[in-house]
């Protein structure tokens, strides 16, 4: 598919592959979360707090403001290839009541590139020292070596142009403006093969954090466009799970703690009627605040492979 050249924003964005951003910070290994929550970054991991995005955003939008040359050709320049029927305004009220809006659509020839894209690319798992391409896998997604598999990221994910593209999406770019109250200026974008495995549950957590309950801490104030690429039609081919409105309450315990989170004491404070489980074809995308607690119900009966295009 050949697509529309995209033309240099006035913006200052930075687009990234967020391969290795994405694991640096992560879950620190000390018992203790106190030392979890100052190690690193410590002005980013304050984010997991609503007051303290709502405030970076408040300020963000009056430094904006006052540069104004530099974005007022921002939703000028880009071209809309994602799909929805709803109106920018509905779309970001969801997203701040459920903490995210179902309706977005990628085109199937788009779909169809960034599979390919992802088949043929190499692809890494934490904790894993080879780069391995997915054809090396074997009906139970075992590397020659031994090596069981459970999450690939595929590498260099800018050297694909419909992620390119799709990362730049004039839609995308309002909802998340909106959203954020402020422009954007830091894009990354990963492609994730989750790998489905016969271990059982307990033995899959342990080996791939993302199917344990947690919150995203990812910058200073986020949102998140996702996209299924394999479709994810029941439980058994990796549904996406959600919290409703849990970017917005959170208990005391659970902002001071790992951002990590077992079912049972999320199942225990929130029941399960708040719990969503995403589903839809190949192409069907949905925009979250990733600070909602979230986790991939891993695949049991295909590879699953979700686009995430993150904007901060």
């Amino acid at each position: 598919m050949t697509y529309q050249k995209l033309q240099i924003r006035r913006a200052p964005i930075n687009i990234e592959d967020e391969k290795m951003i994405r694991l640096k910070g992560r879950l620190s290994p000390s018992s203790s979360p106190f030392r979890r929550l100052f190690q690193g970054d410590f002005s980013q991991r304050l984010s997991r707090f609503l007051f303290f995005r709502r405030a970076y955003s408040f300020l963000k939008n009056i430094q904006q403001k006052f540069n104004f040359s530099d974005y007022k050709d921002y939703f000028l320049t880009g071209c809309n290839y994602v799909l929805s029927n709803s109106s920018i305004d509905r779309i970001v009220n969801e997203v701040n009541d459920r903490s995210v809006f179902f309706g977005l659509y990628l085109p199937d020839s788009m779909v169809e590139e960034v599979l390919h894209f992802a088949a043929h690319a190499p692809c890494m798992e934490p904790g894993y020292s080879k780069n391995f391409l997915m054809r090396e896998l074997d009906h139970n997604n075992c590397l020659p070596d031994g090596h069981q598999v459970f999450r690939a990221l595929v590498n260099d994910t800018n050297q694909c142009s419909a992620v390119n593209v799709v990362a730049q999406d004039a839609l995308l770019l309002r909802i998340a403006s909106t959203y954020l109250r402020y422009h954007p200026t830091k894009i990354t974008c990963h492609l994730t093969w989750s790998l489905a495995s016969n271990l059982t549950k307990g033995e899959v957590q342990n080996q791939y954090p993302a199917s344990n309950f947690h919150y995203d801490i990812a910058g200073y104030n986020f949102a998140t466009a996702y996209f299924y690429i394999t479709p994810v039609l029941d439980e058994d081919s990796g549904t996406h799970v959600m919290i409703r409105g849990s970017h917005k309450r959170k208990p005391i315990w659970m902002l001071l703690k790992s951002g990590r989170h077992s079912d049972e004491s999320v199942y225990a404070y929130y029941g399960k009627s708040d719990e969503i489980q995403i589903q839809g074809k190949a192409g069907f995308g949905f925009f979250q605040d990733p600070s909602c607690i979230h986790k991939v119900k891993a695949p049991t009966s295909q590879n699953r492979l979700l686009l995430q295009i993150r904007y901060s």
